[in-house]
């Protein structure tokens, strides 16, 4: 029972990931501007900001660009974040993530340990269906 509850909570947090995930993509794909046309420039010729869309997978039909960035996801990989770069290189997504996740691994694992008998009585005691 216990863990068909938790079975169940976990299916949501899935499911709900991937609502998110889809309101997000939709949300992006609605913004106006070429993405394309943004990172190159004004000064970017038809031929380049083509080139560029293709190599982006923005000339594809947004469901297939939706299952491409799943698939990648759901394989590790983030992409690549063009954000504060010149020159159009890019920094991968997950080693951005390394070193801001550091700082907050060590008062997790601090109150892991501390609370670690804890964490099972909460999760058995949590609000469940009452028996009646």
């Amino acid at each position: 029972m216990v863990w068909r509850a938790l079975l169940a909570r976990f299916g949501i947090s899935l499911v709900t990931l991937w609502v998110v995930s889809i309101l997000i993509f939709i949300g992006t794909n609605l913004l106006p501007g070429d993405v394309a046309q943004i990172i190159l420039g004004q000064m970017a010729t038809p031929e380049s900001t083509a080139a560029l869309r293709a190599k982006l997978g923005l000339d594809k039909h947004p469901i297939e660009q939706y299952v491409v960035w799943l698939q990648n996801v759901l394989m590790g990989d983030l992409g690549i974040s063009k954000a504060g770069l010149g020159a159009g290189l890019g920094t991968p997504i997950v080693d951005m993530l390394g070193p801001r996740l550091a700082p907050s691994q060590s008062p997790f694992h601090l109150r892991w340990a501390s609370s670690r008998r804890c964490i099972p009585v909460r999760a058995l005691t949590a609000p469940l269906p009452s028996p009646r």
